[in-house]
């Protein structure tokens, strides 16, 4: 049988193909040649691990292990003394040993966003600014908001691939709506090593600083996703500047209206 063995979960499906070796008379081994596999009988010995068709195609249908046999009548030749040949008809099987692994269970994430307070223990990472607490930063040029995401996987942080979004509004003397649909975590400032469970990304949003008036509105989706498997948080952050000052600065989670 070819191939003699097959190793997947449910839902997988492969094609067996059974050989026949004949042997002369004189008991030399003849060339072997393929099946037609519609003339034989194919079985399964466990048909809740496995089902086979009448074209040789098996399909895994549960956990466990089986054998899948392509039956068919074969015979044997042998000289007598007087060197007449016979034969000697009978079922051979040609088998393949077929296991069934239980699916792993898919990945699972966790993951927030903090904009007060100190970083998470753990988290490597350096902002810009210099100052390495989160929260609302006045700088030289620019009004800032310093954040952390954070999160822990069930398997390797390294497998997941981490994702930013925003929308929002920005009225400085005209009124703009703001969407940005890739505003991932550059590598200098994210932190997945293999082998861990935990993540970490830092991002500094704000505006610079004008002597005009102006309201910006940002309305993020912070998110870790492996194939199907997701975690996601969301925040906002609003920054209202009057005549060059700052009249207000306000972060939390989730999303404020942008009217």
């Amino acid at each position: 049988m070819t191939p003699d063995s097959l190793t997947g979960i449910a839902g997988d499906s492969a094609s067996l193909e059974g050989y026949e070796e004949d042997i002369s008379c004189y008991g030399s081994l003849l060339d072997y040649y393929p099946r037609t596999p519609t003339w034989d009988t194919w079985q399964c010995d466990n048909t809740s691990v496995a089902a086979v068709d009448q074209n040789g195609t098996a399909t895994a249908l549960g956990f466990g292990n089986t054998t899948i046999h392509d039956l068919f009548f074969a015979a044997t030749y042998y000289a007598d003394a007087g060197d007449e040949c016979h034969e000697n008809d009978f079922t051979a099987d040609a088998s393949a040993g077929c296991d069934v692994l239980q699916p792993a269970d898919p990945a699972t994430c966790t993951i927030l966003v903090r904009g007060t307070g100190s970083k998470t223990s753990g988290d490597n990472l350096s902002f810009p600014s210099g100052d390495q607490t989160l929260g609302a930063k006045n700088l030289s040029d620019r009004w800032i908001q310093q954040v952390e995401i954070s999160g822990t996987v069930s398997d390797d942080a390294s497998n997941w691939a981490l994702h930013q979004k925003y929308s929002g509004l920005l009225k400085d003397g005209r009124t703009q709506q703001l969407s940005v649909p890739n505003d991932d975590p550059d590598s200098s400032f994210r932190q997945q090593p293999a082998g861990q469970k935990n993540f970490f990304w830092i991002d500094g949003p704000g505006y610079r600083k004008i002597s005009q008036n102006f309201t910006q509105v940002q309305n993020f989706t912070s998110w870790a996703q492996q194939g199907n498997s997701i975690c996601r948080t969301t925040w906002h952050l609003k920054i209202v500047v009057s005549n060059g000052a700052l009249t207000q600065q306000s972060y939390d989670t989730g999303f404020i209206s942008t009217r």
